[in-house]
């Protein structure tokens, strides 16, 4: 969970910004005042609920690997699949995923560079591999 407090800067304009993973996020409210439960100026703080996972956060270690890497995606995702593709576009595998972390036996495949999509109700992000 993210907490932003934005604070009057005067009637005209807010201005706010946060960093997640590298991405910054540059907010401005115009013509904006910020009152107090009681309608005075003050500040106020927003929250942002994160519960939902960021399918940008999925992991894989090692990499490069020879022979397995651990899998490990955000919590709150839901109805989530890998899928593996060779640099062809060949699909190797299909796996639905019902744990954080799952472990990916790799050493029957050949060594190079494969991409891992991984897929969840909040859409889909696809990463690098390197088998060696």
């Amino acid at each position: 969970m993210k907490k932003i407090t934005l604070s009057l800067l005067g009637f005209l304009l807010i201005s706010s910004s946060f960093a997640h993973n590298n991405v910054r996020l540059n907010v401005e409210f115009d013509n904006v005042s910020v009152m107090d439960d009681n309608y005075k100026p003050g500040s106020q703080t927003v929250i942002f609920d994160q519960d939902q996972g960021d399918l940008n956060d999925f992991k894989m270690t090692p990499n490069p690997a020879n022979s397995r890497f651990q899998l490990i995606v955000p919590k709150g995702l839901t109805n989530v699949k890998l899928e593996v593709f060779d640099v062809l576009g060949n699909k190797i595998m299909t796996k639905a995923l019902s744990k954080l972390s799952s472990t990916i036996d790799v050493s029957k495949w050949n060594d190079g560079v494969y991409l891992v999509k991984i897929s969840s109700d909040n859409g889909n992000h696809i990463k690098r591999f390197i088998k060696q």
